[in-house]
């Protein structure tokens, strides 16, 4: 899926004072690779660590240039960063804390400036060398079995990482326990999964409505789409608190086709930072069925994350419910 990496700030000092790449654009949505926000403040650690390699002297032509150019490099690396909220120290070295904090709630690898001897997640940027070492050279997508547990664990980097997720499946009925088993094992992996420093995310799951006219006619689609959308609700108010863990809320609500024309069909699980999409939807059809889960591009996310996100932009249909959860969390 996606896969987060603690960088250690003076390593991307240290390539825009040389006025290298070096891995900073290997790092992004479309690299599936993205950089944790642990230290919090990490770009200014970034910046304190540049000044630091000019003896501080801001006036110095180098460091001006450096510092542009270190700004080409935090646009790829701090766009889409996970979110870790820590709340850490400065005082102490970067390496030794994050190796920490790793051990808490493991990162994919910690990139740093040198290696450290008996810690194989620590890398340093001469991995490109090794091609076929998975801590960079990322191992391939697989289809997904279509059970609770197995959506979960593909899932698992957008969950634990997420402030707020927004499930998208037009076709998700709260009656039918084969949904309601996907949703149940998602947001029990969201709230198990969580270090120290996160708190509990805010959740929201777009249903859709019918678009034809069943009572030949007779009847104005606006209130067809009202009258399923309560009905929808009422389902999801009687459902759905037992897939929920306690502490959580899920917002239900319904929505038609976008009012541009864009058909509301595609499934998703997006987050504040990353998505992915769903072919087949947020339903258990067994383990011997699979889906081709992927996470989504840059562009892809953005607009997506857009459209569901945003009032203007949501055709929603009717009030949303709010829904408490009742679930013990799964350990």
């Amino acid at each position: 899926m996606i896969f987060e990496y603690a960088v250690e700030p003076a390593l991307v000092a240290r390539w825009a004072k040389d006025g290298v790449v070096g891995l900073a654009g290997q790092f992004g949505l479309d690299q599936r690779r993205l950089v944790s926000d642990f230290r919090r403040g990490w770009e200014g650690e970034v910046a304190a660590a540049l000044l630091e390699e000019f003896a501080f002297d801001a006036g110095d032509p180098d460091y001006v240039q450096a510092s542009a150019f270190l700004s080409a490099l935090l646009a790829f690396m701090n766009a889409h960063m996970v979110n870790r909220g820590l709340l850490t120290h400065g005082d102490r070295p970067w390496l030794d804390q994050a190796l920490e904090v790793h051990a808490q709630e493991p990162f994919y690898a910690i990139l740093a400036c040198a290696s450290v001897p008996g810690h194989a997640i620590v890398i340093t940027d001469s991995i490109v060398n090794q091609l076929h070492d998975v801590r960079w050279y990322l191992p391939t997508l697989k289809p997904t079995a279509k059970t609770g547990d197995d959506l979960a664990a593909a899932l698992a980097p957008l969950l634990r990482g997420a402030t707020k997720i927004v499930m998208v499946d037009p076709y998700f009925d709260p009656r039918d326990e084969t949904y309601r088993e996907v949703l149940t094992s998602l947001l029990a992996s969201a709230a198990r999964l969580r270090g120290p420093g996160r708190g509990i995310p805010s959740v929201e799951l777009i249903a859709g409505v019918g678009e034809g006219r069943p009572n030949g006619g007779t009847i104005p689609v606006e209130r067809q789409h009202a009258n399923e959308a309560q009905n929808r609700c009422d389902w999801a108010t009687q459902y759905l608190g037992a897939c929920i863990p306690k502490g959580m809320q899920l917002t239900f609500r319904c929505a038609a086709n976008f009012p541009d024309g864009d058909r509301l069909h595609n499934r998703f699980v997006l987050t504040d930072f990353a998505g992915a999409s769903l072919p087949y939807g947020t339903q258990a059809l067994g383990a011997k069925v699979f889906d081709d889960i992927s996470p989504l591009y840059q562009g892809q996310y953005e607009v997506r994350w857009r459209q569901f996100t945003r009032p203007e932009t949501l055709q929603a249909i009717g009030a949303p419910r709010i829904i408490d959860g009742t679930a013990r969390k799964k350990l």
